[in-house]
C-alpha cells in the first residue's frame, strides 16, 4: 500500500468526546481510496506496552473508525468521553489501515497528551 506515515502529537482534555480526522495518502502524497477497507486504532502508555488504553479492536471497542468520504481518504476516529474520562498524562498512539487487498500501513501515529479535566 505504500502510505507515508504521519507523525502527530496533540493536547486533549480527559472526560471529553474526542474526533480526530486523518486524510490517508500514499508516498507521492496522493489519496487512498479507502472503499473496502477497515482501520485500527490503538494506544498505549509507551510504544513497548502491551497493555494497551484504547483499541478500536477491543470488545467492547475503545475508539470507533468512521470512514468519512472514502474516495478522498478521509477517516475519523472517534473517542467518547466515557472511555478518556480516566486518561491523564501521555499516551503513544497508532493509526494502521489495513486496505481491500489486505496490505497494511501504519498511516499515523504519534502522542497525545491528556489534561485533567478541572469540571
Amino acid at each position: 500500500m505504500g502510505e507515508a506515515v504521519d507523525y502527530q502529537s496533540f493536547p486533549l482534555v480527559s472526560g471529553e468526546t474526542t474526533e480526530l480526522e486523518f486524510t490517508v495518502t500514499d508516498n507521492d502524497n496522493a489519496v487512498v481510496d479507502l472503499t473496502g477497507g477497515s482501520g485500527r486504532f490503538a494506544a498505549a502508555r509507551t510504544p513497548l506496552d502491551a497493555s494497551l488504553v484504547l483499541d478500536s479492536a477491543a470488545s467492547p471497542a475503545t475508539a470507533t473508525i468512521q470512514v468519512v468520504n472514502p474516495l478522498a481518504g478521509t477517516v475519523n476516529v472517534i473517542l467518547a468521553d466515557t472511555v478518556t474520562d480516566d486518561l491523564s498524562g501521555d499516551y503513544y498512539w497508532e493509526f494502521k489501515w489495513t486496505d481491500i487487498l489486505g496490505r497494511e500501513a501504519i498511516i499515523a501515529r504519534g502522542i497525545m497528551s491528556f489534561a485533567d479535566n478541572l469540571i
